[in-house]
This record gives structure tokens, C-alpha cells and sequence, in this order.
């Protein structure tokens, strides 16, 4: 299973509590992190954020929810609860199919991650 606390007010937490109620976390490789910036400073609300950093959605095996075909590895997921916690809704989840990378799957390849804010969070920066 997998949880995931997403912002209340944002356009990504929209979706996910529409039917059918999934998500699909996806991993980036460190040469994504100008694309993850850009997506994190941006509200979908405003911009297709695919068309604007050149990512690729792609159908995913078990879920409608799309994957980001650049991303290492990604996790299809269907919620089984979602919780008001103030500001965020955390979505309880289990996972439907994970993939990986076959780099990453036998270890030659790794998504690294460090404390901090976005997107030092996410790449150190």
C-alpha cells in the first residue's frame, strides 16, 4: 500500500477523488528535475503540464490514470480511503502494478533522494 498527503486546494488532488479514485506516483531520474521543477511551480489548473515540459503521457496497465513514460518507475494505485487532515487529503492506496526501469530493477540505476524543500527535496539541489 501507499500513501500520499496532496495539497487540499491543488489540481492534482481533483481527480483522484473522482471515480475511478487513482493515482500513480512516478519516480524521476535526476535529468528530469528541470521538467519536475517546472511541474511543481505550475498548477495544472493553468497550464497543460505535459505540452509545457515535454513529458509524455503514456496509458498505464491497470489504472486510467496516466504514467509519465520518462520516469524511472511508477507505482499504479487505487485509493481505498481518502482523509480530510486540514489542508492536505492523505489517499491510502494499494498498489494495482509497480514497474521499474530495468536499470533500476537490477540495481545499475538509482533515484536518489534528499531532505529539504521543493525540489532540493526531491534532487538535493
Amino acid at each position: 500500500m501507499v500513501a500520499c498527503a496532496i495539497g487540499q486546494k491543488t489540481y492534482s488532488s481533483e481527480p483522484i477523488q473522482q471515480q475511478p479514485k487513482e493515482l500513480v506516483p512516478n519516480v524521476p531520474a535526476q535529468e528530469l528535475k528541470h521538467q519536475i521543477d517546472n511541474c511543481g511551480s505550475h498548477s495544472g489548473r493553468d497550464v497543460d503540464k505535459f505540452k509545457g515540459t515535454g513529458l509524455a503521457p503514456q496509458p498505464a496497465r491497470h489504472v486510467d490514470a496516466p504514467i509519465m513514460g520518462e520516469c524511472v518507475a511508477h507505482m499504479e494505485c487505487r485509493v481505498e480511503q481518502a482523509t480530510d487532515t486540514g489542508d492536505k487529503v492523505l489517499f491510502i492506496a494499494t498498489v494495482a502494478d509497480a514497474c521499474a526501469d530495468e536499470d533500476v530493477a537490477q540495481g545499475r540505476r538509482t533515484a536518489e533522494y534528499a531532505a529539504g524543500d521543493f525540489p532540493g527535496k526531491v534532487y538535493g539541489t
